[in-house]
């Protein structure tokens, strides 16, 4: 996963991520583990055949272990980081370095890193905690000899999730693309087929720039997702029977992507080398150069089942709107103390958020669950593990700028500063600094309005 820096839809997609019920391996079983576990664990990963030209061992590390955050292989670490106290390999800061905010990757002292937050994979097995951290090294690497495999997040947020005959053609696709890989060669190039075919008729449909983002992100985060399944010994992300939550548009990208690599394995051995020496291809393009003649005799799914996903796809969107009122109440209605920036003045600009936990409650309103930042030359609001509300200062619902941050549900009164135009705000999920702002407090609410330059 990348957070972008310039995942109730969670509660209801992450399954659809779930890593698969192959046997387990004898250290599948652990709870815990610690840096140095990791780090050789994911060493004995990166000798393995996962990408040509891929190795994850040259890519300079930053974990943070709940306590600390540890950099390791970077040729020029920044002066924060001191030596171990126990003389081990990397060196290390007190806290989370401010870089770390996902499983991700980020510029720390000006070379990208990969970053991983080890509470995030409490719970997993040492060899997918291990995969976890391949998978975000290989974004690392991605950005240097594929910079196109990337999809203009920008477009996620207009994505058309509601329209019902798109998300059942959807259905189709994602349905004949799980049937594909779970029979046997004959039969699988046959759904696959089904399943381009299915992709075809709903790209006609669909503008330009959503289809290209898909196709972006399953290069981008589908092979992400592969090379982590295939250093965990495990072939692909479960697909859900019915197709994933109507707005989870980018998690599915993670699954088709992982998918399309698999079946290119079984019809194309070679399709990772030609992908590498020409990064312009698609995956779905290279799927139908692969199963050839399949695409005249495509598998065909009952019309019982079709008048199924139609009506599934009607009953999610349903919930889908039901659900997005419901947490825009939730968030508005918090009992506590609230923080209101009010930046209609001088807008603020996205500088990072996570891209698997933001929901589109209204037009212009989202809702960053995790973390979000936003910032202007006067100084930035961070949110790092508390939800937090953007209202659009213009057309886009992020990248127009923002004119309103909430901040609701704060258990006891905040301790908002100010001082000569200059405000600021810190907790252990909070921060803000500005420096040419105001404050207003009335009731429990308290505003932070921003001048502009002519103020």
């Amino acid at each position: 996963m990348e957070a972008y820096t310039m995942r109730s839809q969670v509660a209801a997609c992450a399954a659809a991520l779930l890593l698969s019920v192959a046997a387990r391996s004898q250290d599948e079983v652990a709870v815990s583990f610690d840096v140095d576990a990791l780090v050789a664990r994911f060493d004995e990963l990166a000798a393995l055949d996962l990408w040509p030209g891929f190795d994850p061992r040259k890519t300079p590390l930053a974990i943070y272990d709940g306590r600390r955050t540890i950099l390791l292989r970077h040729p020029n670490p920044p002066p924060e980081f001191k030596p171990r106290d126990d003389g081990k390999p990397g060196r290390a800061m007190s806290g989370r370095h401010p870089a770390v905010v996902a499983n991700s990757s980020a510029e720390i002292g000006g070379v990208t890193t990969g970053t991983v937050e080890l509470p995030s994979l409490r719970g997993k097995s040492l060899t997918e905690a291990a995969a976890v951290v391949l998978h975000e090294t290989f974004h690392v690497y991605q950005r240097t000899a594929m910079p196109d495999w990337s999809g203009n997040i920008a477009v996620l947020f207009e994505y058309p999730v509601d329209d019902l005959d798109l998300l059942t053609m959807r259905r189709i696709e994602t349905v004949a693309l799980r049937e594909a890989l779970n029979t046997g060669d004959d039969e699988a190039r046959r759904w696959a087929a089904a399943a381009l075919e299915a992709r075809r008729r709903r790209f006609e449909r669909l503008a330009e720039q959503f289809s290209t983002y898909e196709r972006a992100e399953e290069l981008n985060e589908g092979l992400a997702q592969y090379v982590q399944m295939r250093a965990s010994g495990r072939r692909y992300s479960e697909i859900p029977p019915d197709g994933f939550a109507p707005d989870a548009v980018r998690l599915r990208c993670y699954a088709t992507g992982n998918a399309f690599g698999v079946l290119l394995d079984r019809f194309d051995p070679d399709w990772r080398v030609r992908l590498t020496a020409d990064s312009k291809q698609t995956l779905d393009g290279l799927l139908a150069d692969a199963i050839g003649d399949a695409l005249r005799q495509p598998a065909e799914i009952p019309q019982t089942r079709l008048a199924e996903l139609r009506a599934a796809a009607e009953r999610d969107i349903a919930a889908l709107r039901k659900q997005r009122a419901g947490h825009r109440e939730a968030f508005l209605g918090a009992d506590g103390w609230r923080i209101e920036i009010d930046a209609s003045a001088a807008r603020l600009w996205p500088q990072g958020f996570d891209p698997m936990n933001v929901e589109l409650l209204r037009p212009g309103e989202v809702l960053h669950q995790r973390f979000v930042k936003l910032g202007n030359d006067a100084g930035a609001v961070e949110l790092h593990g508390r939800p937090g509300l953007t209202v659009a200062a213009g057309d886009h619902p992020l990248y127009n700028g923002v004119a309103r941050v909430l901040i609701t549900g704060l258990p006891q009164e905040p301790a908002v500063t100010s001082e000569h135009g200059r405000v600021e705000y810190t907790d252990d999920a909070v921060e803000i600094h500005f420096t040419a702002a105001s404050v207003e407090r009335s009731g429990r609410v308290i505003t932070i309005r921003l001048r502009g330059k002519g103020d």
